[in-house]
């Protein structure tokens, strides 16, 4: 009886630490691609724990009337602390906690720094920007943008934010986080415990997999450039809570560097920041530090025709359609489509001229976008 308690609470710790590192940016954790697997010992853990819990404690009836307790007893701790850790503590939605007030405040009394960069959005005249250390910190925000329910997401392993509408199937959802997978944030929706990628808004397991969250149009600039383009945006201020956690989110560098210095030709290694485009099953990368170097960038998706924009303060992008692949060029945070001129927002500076219909691109790791978009092309300068 005692090799049975031995081997139940070692398996009851093996199975502690195996659920949880699978779903944590750990040594080899990367590279185990199945993510049901995954997903099933975390949705099936307390059964599996029940199992080895009662082995335990029948097994324990016996060994404790030996001589011997101590082995046994430090065991039986062991299994008591590694529950504890992986259950209660080392658990994605515990490490990053919800915000518990949403605080915006006008652009005149916004205490946020206007150097910070912020995920912007727009709906129906209204604009509300958040500032990426913030949502860094929380992985996700509910909130709403006039009567549109949104999700504000951002990773910070793989440093890229997405906004989407919280619903499945046409049902308004919950989600928590429960990890990553290949670096990328993971949620969990309350309805039917499927796992979401945060990059793509695609369900990578569960119930739902393969079905898509719908996303919605966001934008990367720094405070000060979102202002001057939306200026009746209201900004997110920090949550007095968890005003020490945003210093720490610091770390990740949300900003890559804005070195042109470093040779874009043929440096494809996985921590290069790229720019990613995805229509239908087409997608293109094109390098940051080539819209460094260029400040404008004319390329094609599929059968699109498209123009990539840096603003003058060298962080601030946007993307537009350019649907008769006329030459366009930038002067002063100025866009000139064929001589015609328009603002940063795609807004027309003529009122009897279309505005420029913006398009998603985003700014993240290599390593990120190569894997969610196999397929991707690059772009050469």
């Amino acid at each position: 009886m005692r090799k049975v308690f031995y081997i139940a609470v070692i398996s009851f710790i093996f199975f502690e630490c195996l659920k949880r590192y699978l779903v944590m940016n750990l040594p080899g954790s990367l590279k185990i691609a199945n993510i049901d697997f995954a997903m099933n010992l975390q949705h099936y853990r307390r059964y599996i724990e029940l199992f080895f819990g009662l082995l335990i404690v029948y097994s324990a009836w016996f060994v404790f009337k030996e001589k011997n307790k101590t082995i046994p007893s430090i065991l039986i701790l062991l299994a008591v602390i590694f529950f504890g850790l992986t259950n209660y503590y080392f658990i994605a939605d515990s490490l990053f906690l919800q915000p518990k007030l949403l605080i915006f405040e006008s652009a005149e009394k916004n205490k946020v720094p206007e150097k910070s960069m912020v995920i912007g959005i727009t709906y129906n005249g209204y604009s509300k920007a958040y500032p990426t250390t913030f949502v860094l910190y929380h992985h996700q925000i509910i909130d709403s943008i006039g009567d549109k329910k949104i999700m504000i997401t951002y990773c910070g392993l793989c440093r890229t934010g997405r906004v989407f509408e919280p619903f499945v199937d046409g049902v308004y959802t919950s989600f928590r986080l429960v990890g990553v997978h290949h670096s990328n944030a993971v949620f969990e929706d309350d309805k039917t415990k499927s796992w979401w990628s945060q990059e793509t808004g695609k369900c990578i397991a569960g119930p739902q997999k393969g079905k898509y969250l719908p996303e919605y149009m966001s934008y990367s600039m720094t405070l000060k450039t979102w202002l001057s383009l939306y200026p009746t945006s209201t900004v997110m201020q920090a949550d007095p809570s968890f005003a020490k956690r945003y210093t720490k989110g610091d770390y990740y560098k949300v900003s890559p560097e804005n070195s042109i210095t470093q040779s874009f030709h043929g440096n494809w290694n996985k921590n290069t920041f790229v720019l990613g485009f995805s229509k239908g099953n087409d997608a293109l990368a094109i390098q940051w530090n080539h819209l460094l170097a260029d400040q404008l960038i004319q390329a094609r998706l599929g059968d699109k025709a498209f123009v990539l924009a840096l603003s003058s303060d060298n962080e601030s992008f946007v993307a537009f359609e350019n649907p008769l692949n006329k030459k366009a060029t930038l002067n002063n945070d100025t866009l000139f489509i064929q001589d015609i001129p328009y603002a940063l927002n795609g807004k027309s500076y003529h009122e009897h001229i279309a505005d420029l219909k913006p398009i998603s691109v985003y700014r993240e790791f290599w390593f990120s976008w190569q894997h969610a978009h196999p397929s991707t092309k690059k772009c050469s300068p």
